[in-house]
């Protein structure tokens, strides 16, 4: 039987990968920095391992060295700095992995030159400008229209960005960013935005094997974050969009690109994610399962995947993303879609054949009331 190593124990997307290979007939181990963890609570998982943080000089070389000691076949990294660890591999000791050239995962990555490769590729984007030194930051504090928004070149959703309606605030915002990563972007402020759609593509080479969207309706934070309650769609301009991304890049992987839209215009570019999403449990219960179509690549067996799906399936991350949702969200009376879990709905952490992940989430939850990092995130809105 063929042996999996999912990293990233911790994470959503690592939970939906183990269902998804186990179902698939694989042996499934998690690796992550601490133990027990979210995935590894799965009563898929065969065994768990640790790992350093995979920004550490030695994740390489500690992976590599359990690849050979227990005899992995395939390593599945799911998160950014996983990724990042292992561009340009097609191995890692003896076991198989599917990644990015360093170039394509930086195409992606950076949020910069993602900017200048939809200008290349006809992707609509907001306008957006990269200083790179002080003098064009200055002149582009001066001088770019409002309002505006501040982004770091690298990370997801919502994360370290910072909006401005005056001249003033711009530049206090800036400030504030720059300091902790130096000369991010500056971003026109896309709205009012009245639809957020997410395409899902695992390519080779550039060249698409399988997609899927999803529009996400509610998130945590409440301003943009990541996904607590989403739905199948279908939305092709998306797709052609994103494949034209890949293609120019010549990408290898997962990709999970955000567009947004607005009353006249869209889909207009937000980011590229060089990674799985933590919305992962949808498309894989919409038949479109990017966890072993990964596999089946990184081993050498690359098939497409289905290209329709049924539309308007709904998913959940109740426990505690939707919650927070519900508690910080002012329009919290007005959703379409209740918080109450009616209803078919794939849950992205329970489900009744699987429970001890659940129990792992509210222990986490248990032991972070005395941490301060977690009433951070908690509490950020």
């Amino acid at each position: 039987m063929t042996r999996v190593l999912v990293l990233d124990g911790s994470q959503l997307k690592s939970l939906a990968a183990v269902r998804s290979l186990a179902a698939a007939g694989y042996e499934i181990w998690v690796a992550d920095t601490r133990v027990p963890s979210l995935a590894g609570s799965s009563r898929y998982c065969r065994r768990v391992i640790r790992l350093p943080l995979a920004t550490a000089p030695a994740f390489a070389a500690a992976l590599a060295a359990v690849t050979e000691t227990h005899g992995i076949d395939v390593v599945v990294p799911t998160d950014d700095h996983s990724v990042e660890a292992l561009v340009g591999r097609s191995t890692v000791g003896r076991a198989a992995v599917l990644t990015p050239s360093q170039e394509a995962f930086r195409a992606t990555r950076d949020k910069a030159i993602t900017a200048e490769l939809a200008r290349r590729c006809a992707v609509v984007i907001p306008r957006t400008t990269a200083p790179e030194n002080a003098e064009q930051l200055r002149d582009a504090l001066e001088s770019f229209p409002l309002p505006a928004l501040v982004k770091p070149r690298e990370g997801s959703g919502a994360r370290g960005i910072k909006y401005a309606e005056t001249r003033e605030s711009l530049r206090r915002a800036y400030a504030d960013a720059h300091a902790q990563t130096p000369f991010p972007l500056l971003q026109e402020w896309i709205r009012p935005v009245v639809r957020k759609v997410h395409v899902a593509m695992l390519s080779v080479n550039g060249q698409t094997l399988a997609t899927f969207t999803q529009e996400v309706l509610r998130e945590w934070p409440v301003r943009g974050g990541v996904g607590t309650l989403w739905r199948s769609v279908r939305d092709d301009a998306a797709i052609a969009s994103t494949a034209r991304l890949v293609s120019a890049a010549r990408f290898t992987g997962v990709t999970l690109t955000e567009y947004l839209y607005t009353r006249g215009a869209g889909p207009i570019l937000m980011e590229v994610n060089p990674r799985f999403w933590n919305t992962l449990a949808l498309s894989i219960d919409c038949g479109v399962d990017f966890p072993r179509l990964w596999v089946e690549a990184a081993l050498g067996a690359a098939r497409h995947g289905p290209t329709d799906w049924p539309v308007g399936r709904v998913a959940q991350w109740l426990v505690p993303g939707d919650l927070l949702n519900f508690a910080f969200n002012p329009a919290r009376w007005r959703q379409e879609i209740g918080y109450l879990p009616l209803g078919r709905r794939t849950h992205a952490i329970w489900r009744p054949s699987d429970p001890l992940p659940m129990a792992a989430m509210l222990g986490i939850m248990a032991r972070g009331v005395a941490s301060p990092r977690m009433w951070r995130y908690a509490l950020r809105r």
